[in-house]
């Protein structure tokens, strides 16, 4: 059913809305091309129980895609709180209510709850930063997407309640073929390419050691939780921690796959790797070059992907081998079909090479889409921006030299004093105002991520940084070009020609990607 039926005044900003209307079904399998929650989801000020079409009114960037609905898979949380506003117009109920009695209280879990109330927050425990340092708790506006309070107790009845197939005592609460449905996806482009896909409705699929596991897995500052199911044993675990925070993933996921193992312990089953198929030499070549990174999760994030998330194949004793252009190892895929392989690791295909509407070959790992792009692209974008970097942190290191030996002169009253010395120091500012400007956010970042969402000093600095930066890039150039009829030594002037260009050219670039004047606090 198009999102667009059920609530006609949500207003989606869908280009292709005509031919490809974003669907219920694109929302709960994140394949509707919806952005994922930006830093301003989190507060601490409003009202918890804020309506969840006001919640979207602060979050409106949630509304426009990024790509034709069904072309990628890209995980967005704005996808269930999409859903779970469209609840309330076809149940005649909030979306909490509806759940508690239809899921929650038949499951006898009775005291889990997707609100804050002041009943709720005694049985809360404090929650924790990776520093263990206390964390206050965190509201979204994405509630149906998390903010489900609840304890191991009442998630180990929920792990029953799936691996019984919907059924709960002799009460059939869901139908077995709801369950069966959210345990597989039908939009995910890796599912329509043949492979057994890694999500369904709320669910993501996978296998460890050889067994098929459904899981989910979700965070908020100073809270985790994962918990998963597997029919091959018949059992299920979940972990619930109050310590989280960027630092801290690692750990979650170690403690995690640990309590696996040992559900594992005593499971004889020993999976079977599938046979090699024959390939030709034509078609195996025919996958080697370079790709790229298509379905970025985050606009802020998609010029640094643009940079480094290339993939690149080449064929080796008729076998092809995957790594990141820039980063890690070779590691092989083994073939499985003529167009799908799987990885070490893997006792099924996880990989598989198709062709797109548009007639380009791609490659599908996972939830990650790669298109094929020309082997210069990478290397191009890779080198100019590493160069630039490398010119503008060489203005400091050069102001190091220059600014002694400038007060040495002016202090003896040398006669050969630098001329012009505003095309060093211009652009020596806007470097060292923008590396300033990082290093508070990433500090701020270390303190907690919600707070880079918030009208906090370090973020209106940051705002005001990137344009100082812009403005003195483009100060440093035409400063620069004047140099050419100043006094000015020749290898000066073309360092500081160089220098400037360096900056403007990242100016450009952070501008197109929307980082220029970026206000932290409303993305």
């Amino acid at each position: 059913t198009p999102v667009k039926q059920m609530l006609p005044e949500i207003g989606i900003d869908n280009p292709w809305e005509d031919t490809n209307p974003v669907r219920i079904v694109h929302l709960l399998e994140h394949t509707a091309g919806l952005n994922d929650p930006h830093f301003n989801d989190y507060y601490l000020d409003c009202d918890p129980d804020i309506p969840l079409m006001d919640g979207l009114k602060v979050s409106k960037h949630y509304l426009k895609l990024k790509w034709k609905p069904g072309s990628y898979r890209s995980y967005s949380s704005a996808g269930y709180m999409l859903a779970g506003i469209i609840i309330a117009p076809v149940t005649g109920e909030k979306f909490e209510d509806y759940l508690k009695k239809e899921i929650l209280e038949p499951l006898g879990m009775t005291t889990s709850t997707f609100r804050l109330t002041s009943e709720t927050q005694q049985l809360l425990a404090q929650g924790y930063k990776a520093n263990y340092q206390s964390s206050q708790y965190w509201h979204i506006y994405s509630r149906p997407a998390g903010s489900l309070n609840s304890s191991a107790y009442e998630m180990a009845k929920y792990l029953q309640f799936m691996l019984n197939k919907g059924t709960v005592g002799e009460t059939q609460v869901l139908a077995e073929s709801t369950i069966d449905r959210m345990e597989k996806s039908t939009t995910d482009p890796a599912a329509k390419a043949g492979l057994e896909s890694k999500a369904g409705l709320g669910l993501g699929t996978g296998y460890y050691k050889g067994y098929k596991w459904y899981t989910h897995y979700g965070s908020m500052m100073g809270f985790c939780g994962a918990y998963g199911y597997c029919r091959d044993i018949d059992m299920g675990c979940v972990t619930l921690t109050n310590r989280w925070d960027v630092d801290f993933e690692a750990g979650i996921t170690k403690l995690w796959n640990t309590l696996r193992r040992y559900l594992m312990k005593d499971a004889e089953y020993i999976p079977q790797t599938p046979p090699e198929p024959e390939i030709s030499m034509q078609t195996l070549k025919a996958y080697t070059g370079y790709y790229k990174w298509c379905n970025t999760p985050q606009r802020l994030s998609a010029w640094i992907d643009l940079i480094l998330n290339y993939q690149t194949i080449k064929l080796e004793d008729r076998r092809l081998y995957a790594k990141n252009v820039f980063f890690g190892s070779w590691e092989p895929l083994i073939p499985v079909t003529e167009n799908s392989f799987r990885d070490n690791e893997e006792f099924h295909a996880n990989i598989v090479f198709n062709k797109t509407p548009d007639d380009k070959l791609a490659f599908i790992n996972g939830s990650s889409f790669y298109k094929k792009t020309p082997w210069c692209k990478p290397w191009l974008h890779g080198i100019l921006f590493c160069l630039s970097w490398i010119i503008m942190l060489s203005s400091i290191f050069y102001a190091i030299v220059w600014i002694p030996i400038g007060l040495y002169k002016r202090i003896t009253k040398k006669n050969n004093q630098s001329q012009y010395l505003r095309i060093r120091v211009i652009p020596l500012l806007a470097v060292i105002i923008i590396l300033f400007s990082f290093t508070l956010v990433g500090m701020q970042v270390n303190q907690s991520l919600a707070y880079v969402g918030q009208k906090t000093p370090v973020n209106v600095f940051f705002y005001f940084s990137t344009w100082s930066f812009a403005i003195l890039s483009f100060l440093s150039l035409f400063f620069t070009v004047r140099s050419f009829k100043k006094p000015v030594k020749t290898v000066a002037r073309i360092y500081a020609l160089i220098l400037s260009l360096s900056c403007v050219g990242t100016t450009l670039y952070w501008g197109y990607w929307g980082i220029i004047g970026l206000k932290l606090w409303a993305y």
